[in-house]
């Protein structure tokens, strides 16, 4: 009997919950395996705040759910692409994807995905659910992370921009706009997971940056 494969491919926050129980619940039905499948259109040091939020989220999801969590990036054009690929490689037989929230405008300036994904796969059942069709709002509070190192002074861990040894902590830091000072977050991308640290006022509390960190 063929083992069913279900793939279930998330972009939004607010969608991406019950996408996974729906194929979570499939994968059960069916005594199959259940993976999910996260499109980066940016590379981890182009993405804002939000977005690096998102992602985290998405990691957060995939544990508590016990699913695996697949990864991919590609430019938005080439999302229904990377979806196929995928589906191909993972040997996937079911596919679960949201209804898509577009715009008159988007509807005439772009296909849309599930319309490109049906013409690059046979053979595999697709289910659009439907979702919540809140919009959601990303807040341009933080500005594009830079590329930044914790350095072990007193005590406190501060944040530097200079290029340092590989004995110091690297990662990208996001400033808030609204402040003159450096307060923002420390992002640190690890394989399985992101560690994020507080800073006020360009410090770390050590005690947040030993919880959050194997040093």
């Amino acid at each position: 009997m063929l083992k069913e494969t279900i793939l279930v491919c998330i972009s939004h926050p607010i969608h991406a919950e019950k996408l996974i129980q729906r194929g979570k619940a499939l994968a059960k039905a069916f005594n199959g395996e259940c993976l999910v499948l996260s499109v980066d259109t940016k590379a981890y040091d182009e993405l804002n705040f939000n977005q690096l939020q998102t992602k985290y989220l998405f990691e957060s999801l995939a544990k508590k759910y016990e699913v695996k969590l697949i990864t991919r990036n590609t430019d938005a054009k080439n999302i229904a692409t990377a979806i196929a690929e995928t589906a191909l490689e993972k040997n996937v037989t079911q596919i679960v994807i949201g209804q898509s929230i577009q715009t008159k405008v988007q509807l005439w300036t772009n296909e849309p995905i599930i319309n490109n994904l049906l013409k690059k796969i046979t053979g595999i059942d697709i289910h659009i659910v439907e979702v919540n069709r809140d919009f959601y709002y990303e807040s341009d509070s933080y500005e594009r992370g830079n590329h930044a190192h914790l350095i072990e002074e007193d005590g406190h861990y501060i944040l530097s921009f200079d290029s340092l040894t590989n004995d110091h902590l690297k990662g990208i830091f996001f400033k808030e706009h609204s402040t003159d000072f450096s307060n923002g977050f420390f992002v640190i991308a690890e394989p399985t997971e992101l560690k994020v640290i507080r800073i006020h006022e360009g410090i770390a509390q050590r005690e947040e940056v030993l919880a959050n960190t194997k040093i």
